[in-house]
């Protein structure tokens, strides 16, 4: 809905205060994720992918869509970069990875046949995802971040957590939806299990030692609760069945002190909460945990209660995609971080 004069005068005069750069992309309608990557940002929204030139931010292919064929994508498109090699790029939807060149060329594809909703992301000769299962003997569910082989069969489980909805218990509305993985220098980086840390694990699988964030804790209001039951209540992933589990939904005193991890340029750059002056800080470490900076405080605005609008990090500014609903257009928000 069109707001009025005043207020897009209000909000456009914010935004040019708060983000260093911003530039409209009106092709996206909906954008699921982004990465910037050798003078190019890619963005995905299901079942196409645009690829935009960093320099002048025109768009320069658009590729992509909805099917079972090899050129083709099925449920979800997720993009990422090719460690092994950085001409492709890949674009990892239902049951399959499929590479393609950086000018949206089709290269090859990987299948698997076991697994189903899962986004594989290359280590090395291997893939890193996700998995789950549920304990018949304690009726526990688990999420698991699993290693496989090159044809994507599962060689090992890597970390578990319990997972966010255990039918009939309390539900921490602040607790994490799941672990989740980044990839980097041949490495693992989970978070997202025990508050406020970071593991690490090598190619094999094999832990090596774990990072603290150790955050100032933000607190958790009575308003902060209200929004959250209203999110729970007519988010559509969980509003059926909100009635059900209402009573079951908890809260802590204090908010997560992690809220999302990128690795990327040889760091690891972690990022909480929205404080009260609606800024999200990131703290900055080197690959082995040593703190290189702390509470850079940016204006990053939230999709919903869950996350953030999709951003990414590259050569030390922060890339985020917002819907600006003045204007009707999705923008590209540019920050400094450092």
């Amino acid at each position: 809905m069109k707001k009025n004069i005043l207020t897009f005068l209000l909000l456009g005069f914010a935004g040019f205060i708060f983000a260093e750069k911003i530039v409209l992309l009106p092709d996206l309608q909906r954008p699921g994720n982004i990465i910037v990557d050798q003078g190019q940002i890619l963005v995905t929204e299901f079942p196409s992918i645009y690829i935009y030139s960093l320099e002048d931010f025109k768009l320069i292919k658009k590729f992509g869509k909805q099917g079972e064929g090899p050129r083709e994508f099925a449920g979800y498109v997720r993009i990422q970069k090719d460690p092994e090699h950085p001409e492709n790029i890949l674009v990892g939807s239902n049951m399959k990875i499929s590479y393609f060149t950086r000018d949206g060329k089709f290269v090859k594809e990987v299948r698997s046949s076991t697994s189903t909703g899962n986004v594989y992301k290359p280590l090395g000769k291997k893939y890193v995802s996700y998995g789950g299962y549920r304990d018949r003997d304690t009726e526990t569910n688990y999420q698991t971040i699993n290693l496989y082989d090159s044809n994507l069969k599962k060689i090992k489980e890597v970390y578990k957590q319990k997972g966010f909805f255990q039918q009939g218990r309390k539900i921490n509305a602040l607790g994490a939806w799941g672990a989740w993985f980044r990839l980097f220098d041949n490495k693992i980086f989970i978070t997202g299990g025990k508050d406020g840390y970071i593991f690490v694990y090598d190619d094999n699988g094999d832990n090596l030692f774990s990072i603290e964030n150790k955050a100032e804790k933000i607190k958790v209001t009575e308003k902060d609760k209200a929004r959250y039951h209203n999110y729970f209540k007519t988010d559509p992933q969980t509003r059926l069945q909100y009635k059900a589990f209402k009573s079951l939904i908890t809260f802590p005193s204090y908010f997560p002190r992690i809220r999302g991890m990128d690795v990327v340029d040889n760091k690891i750059y972690v990022n909480g909460y929205l404080r009260e002056d609606g800024k999200t800080e990131f703290y900055i470490y080197d690959l082995k945990g040593n703190l290189l900076k702390e509470k850079v405080a940016l204006f990053l605005p939230e999709r919903d209660f869950r996350g953030l609008y999709p951003y990414t990090i590259k050569n030390g500014n922060v890339f985020q995609l917002v819907d600006n609903d003045v204007k009707e257009e999705w923008e590209l928000h540019i920050h400094n971080i450092e």
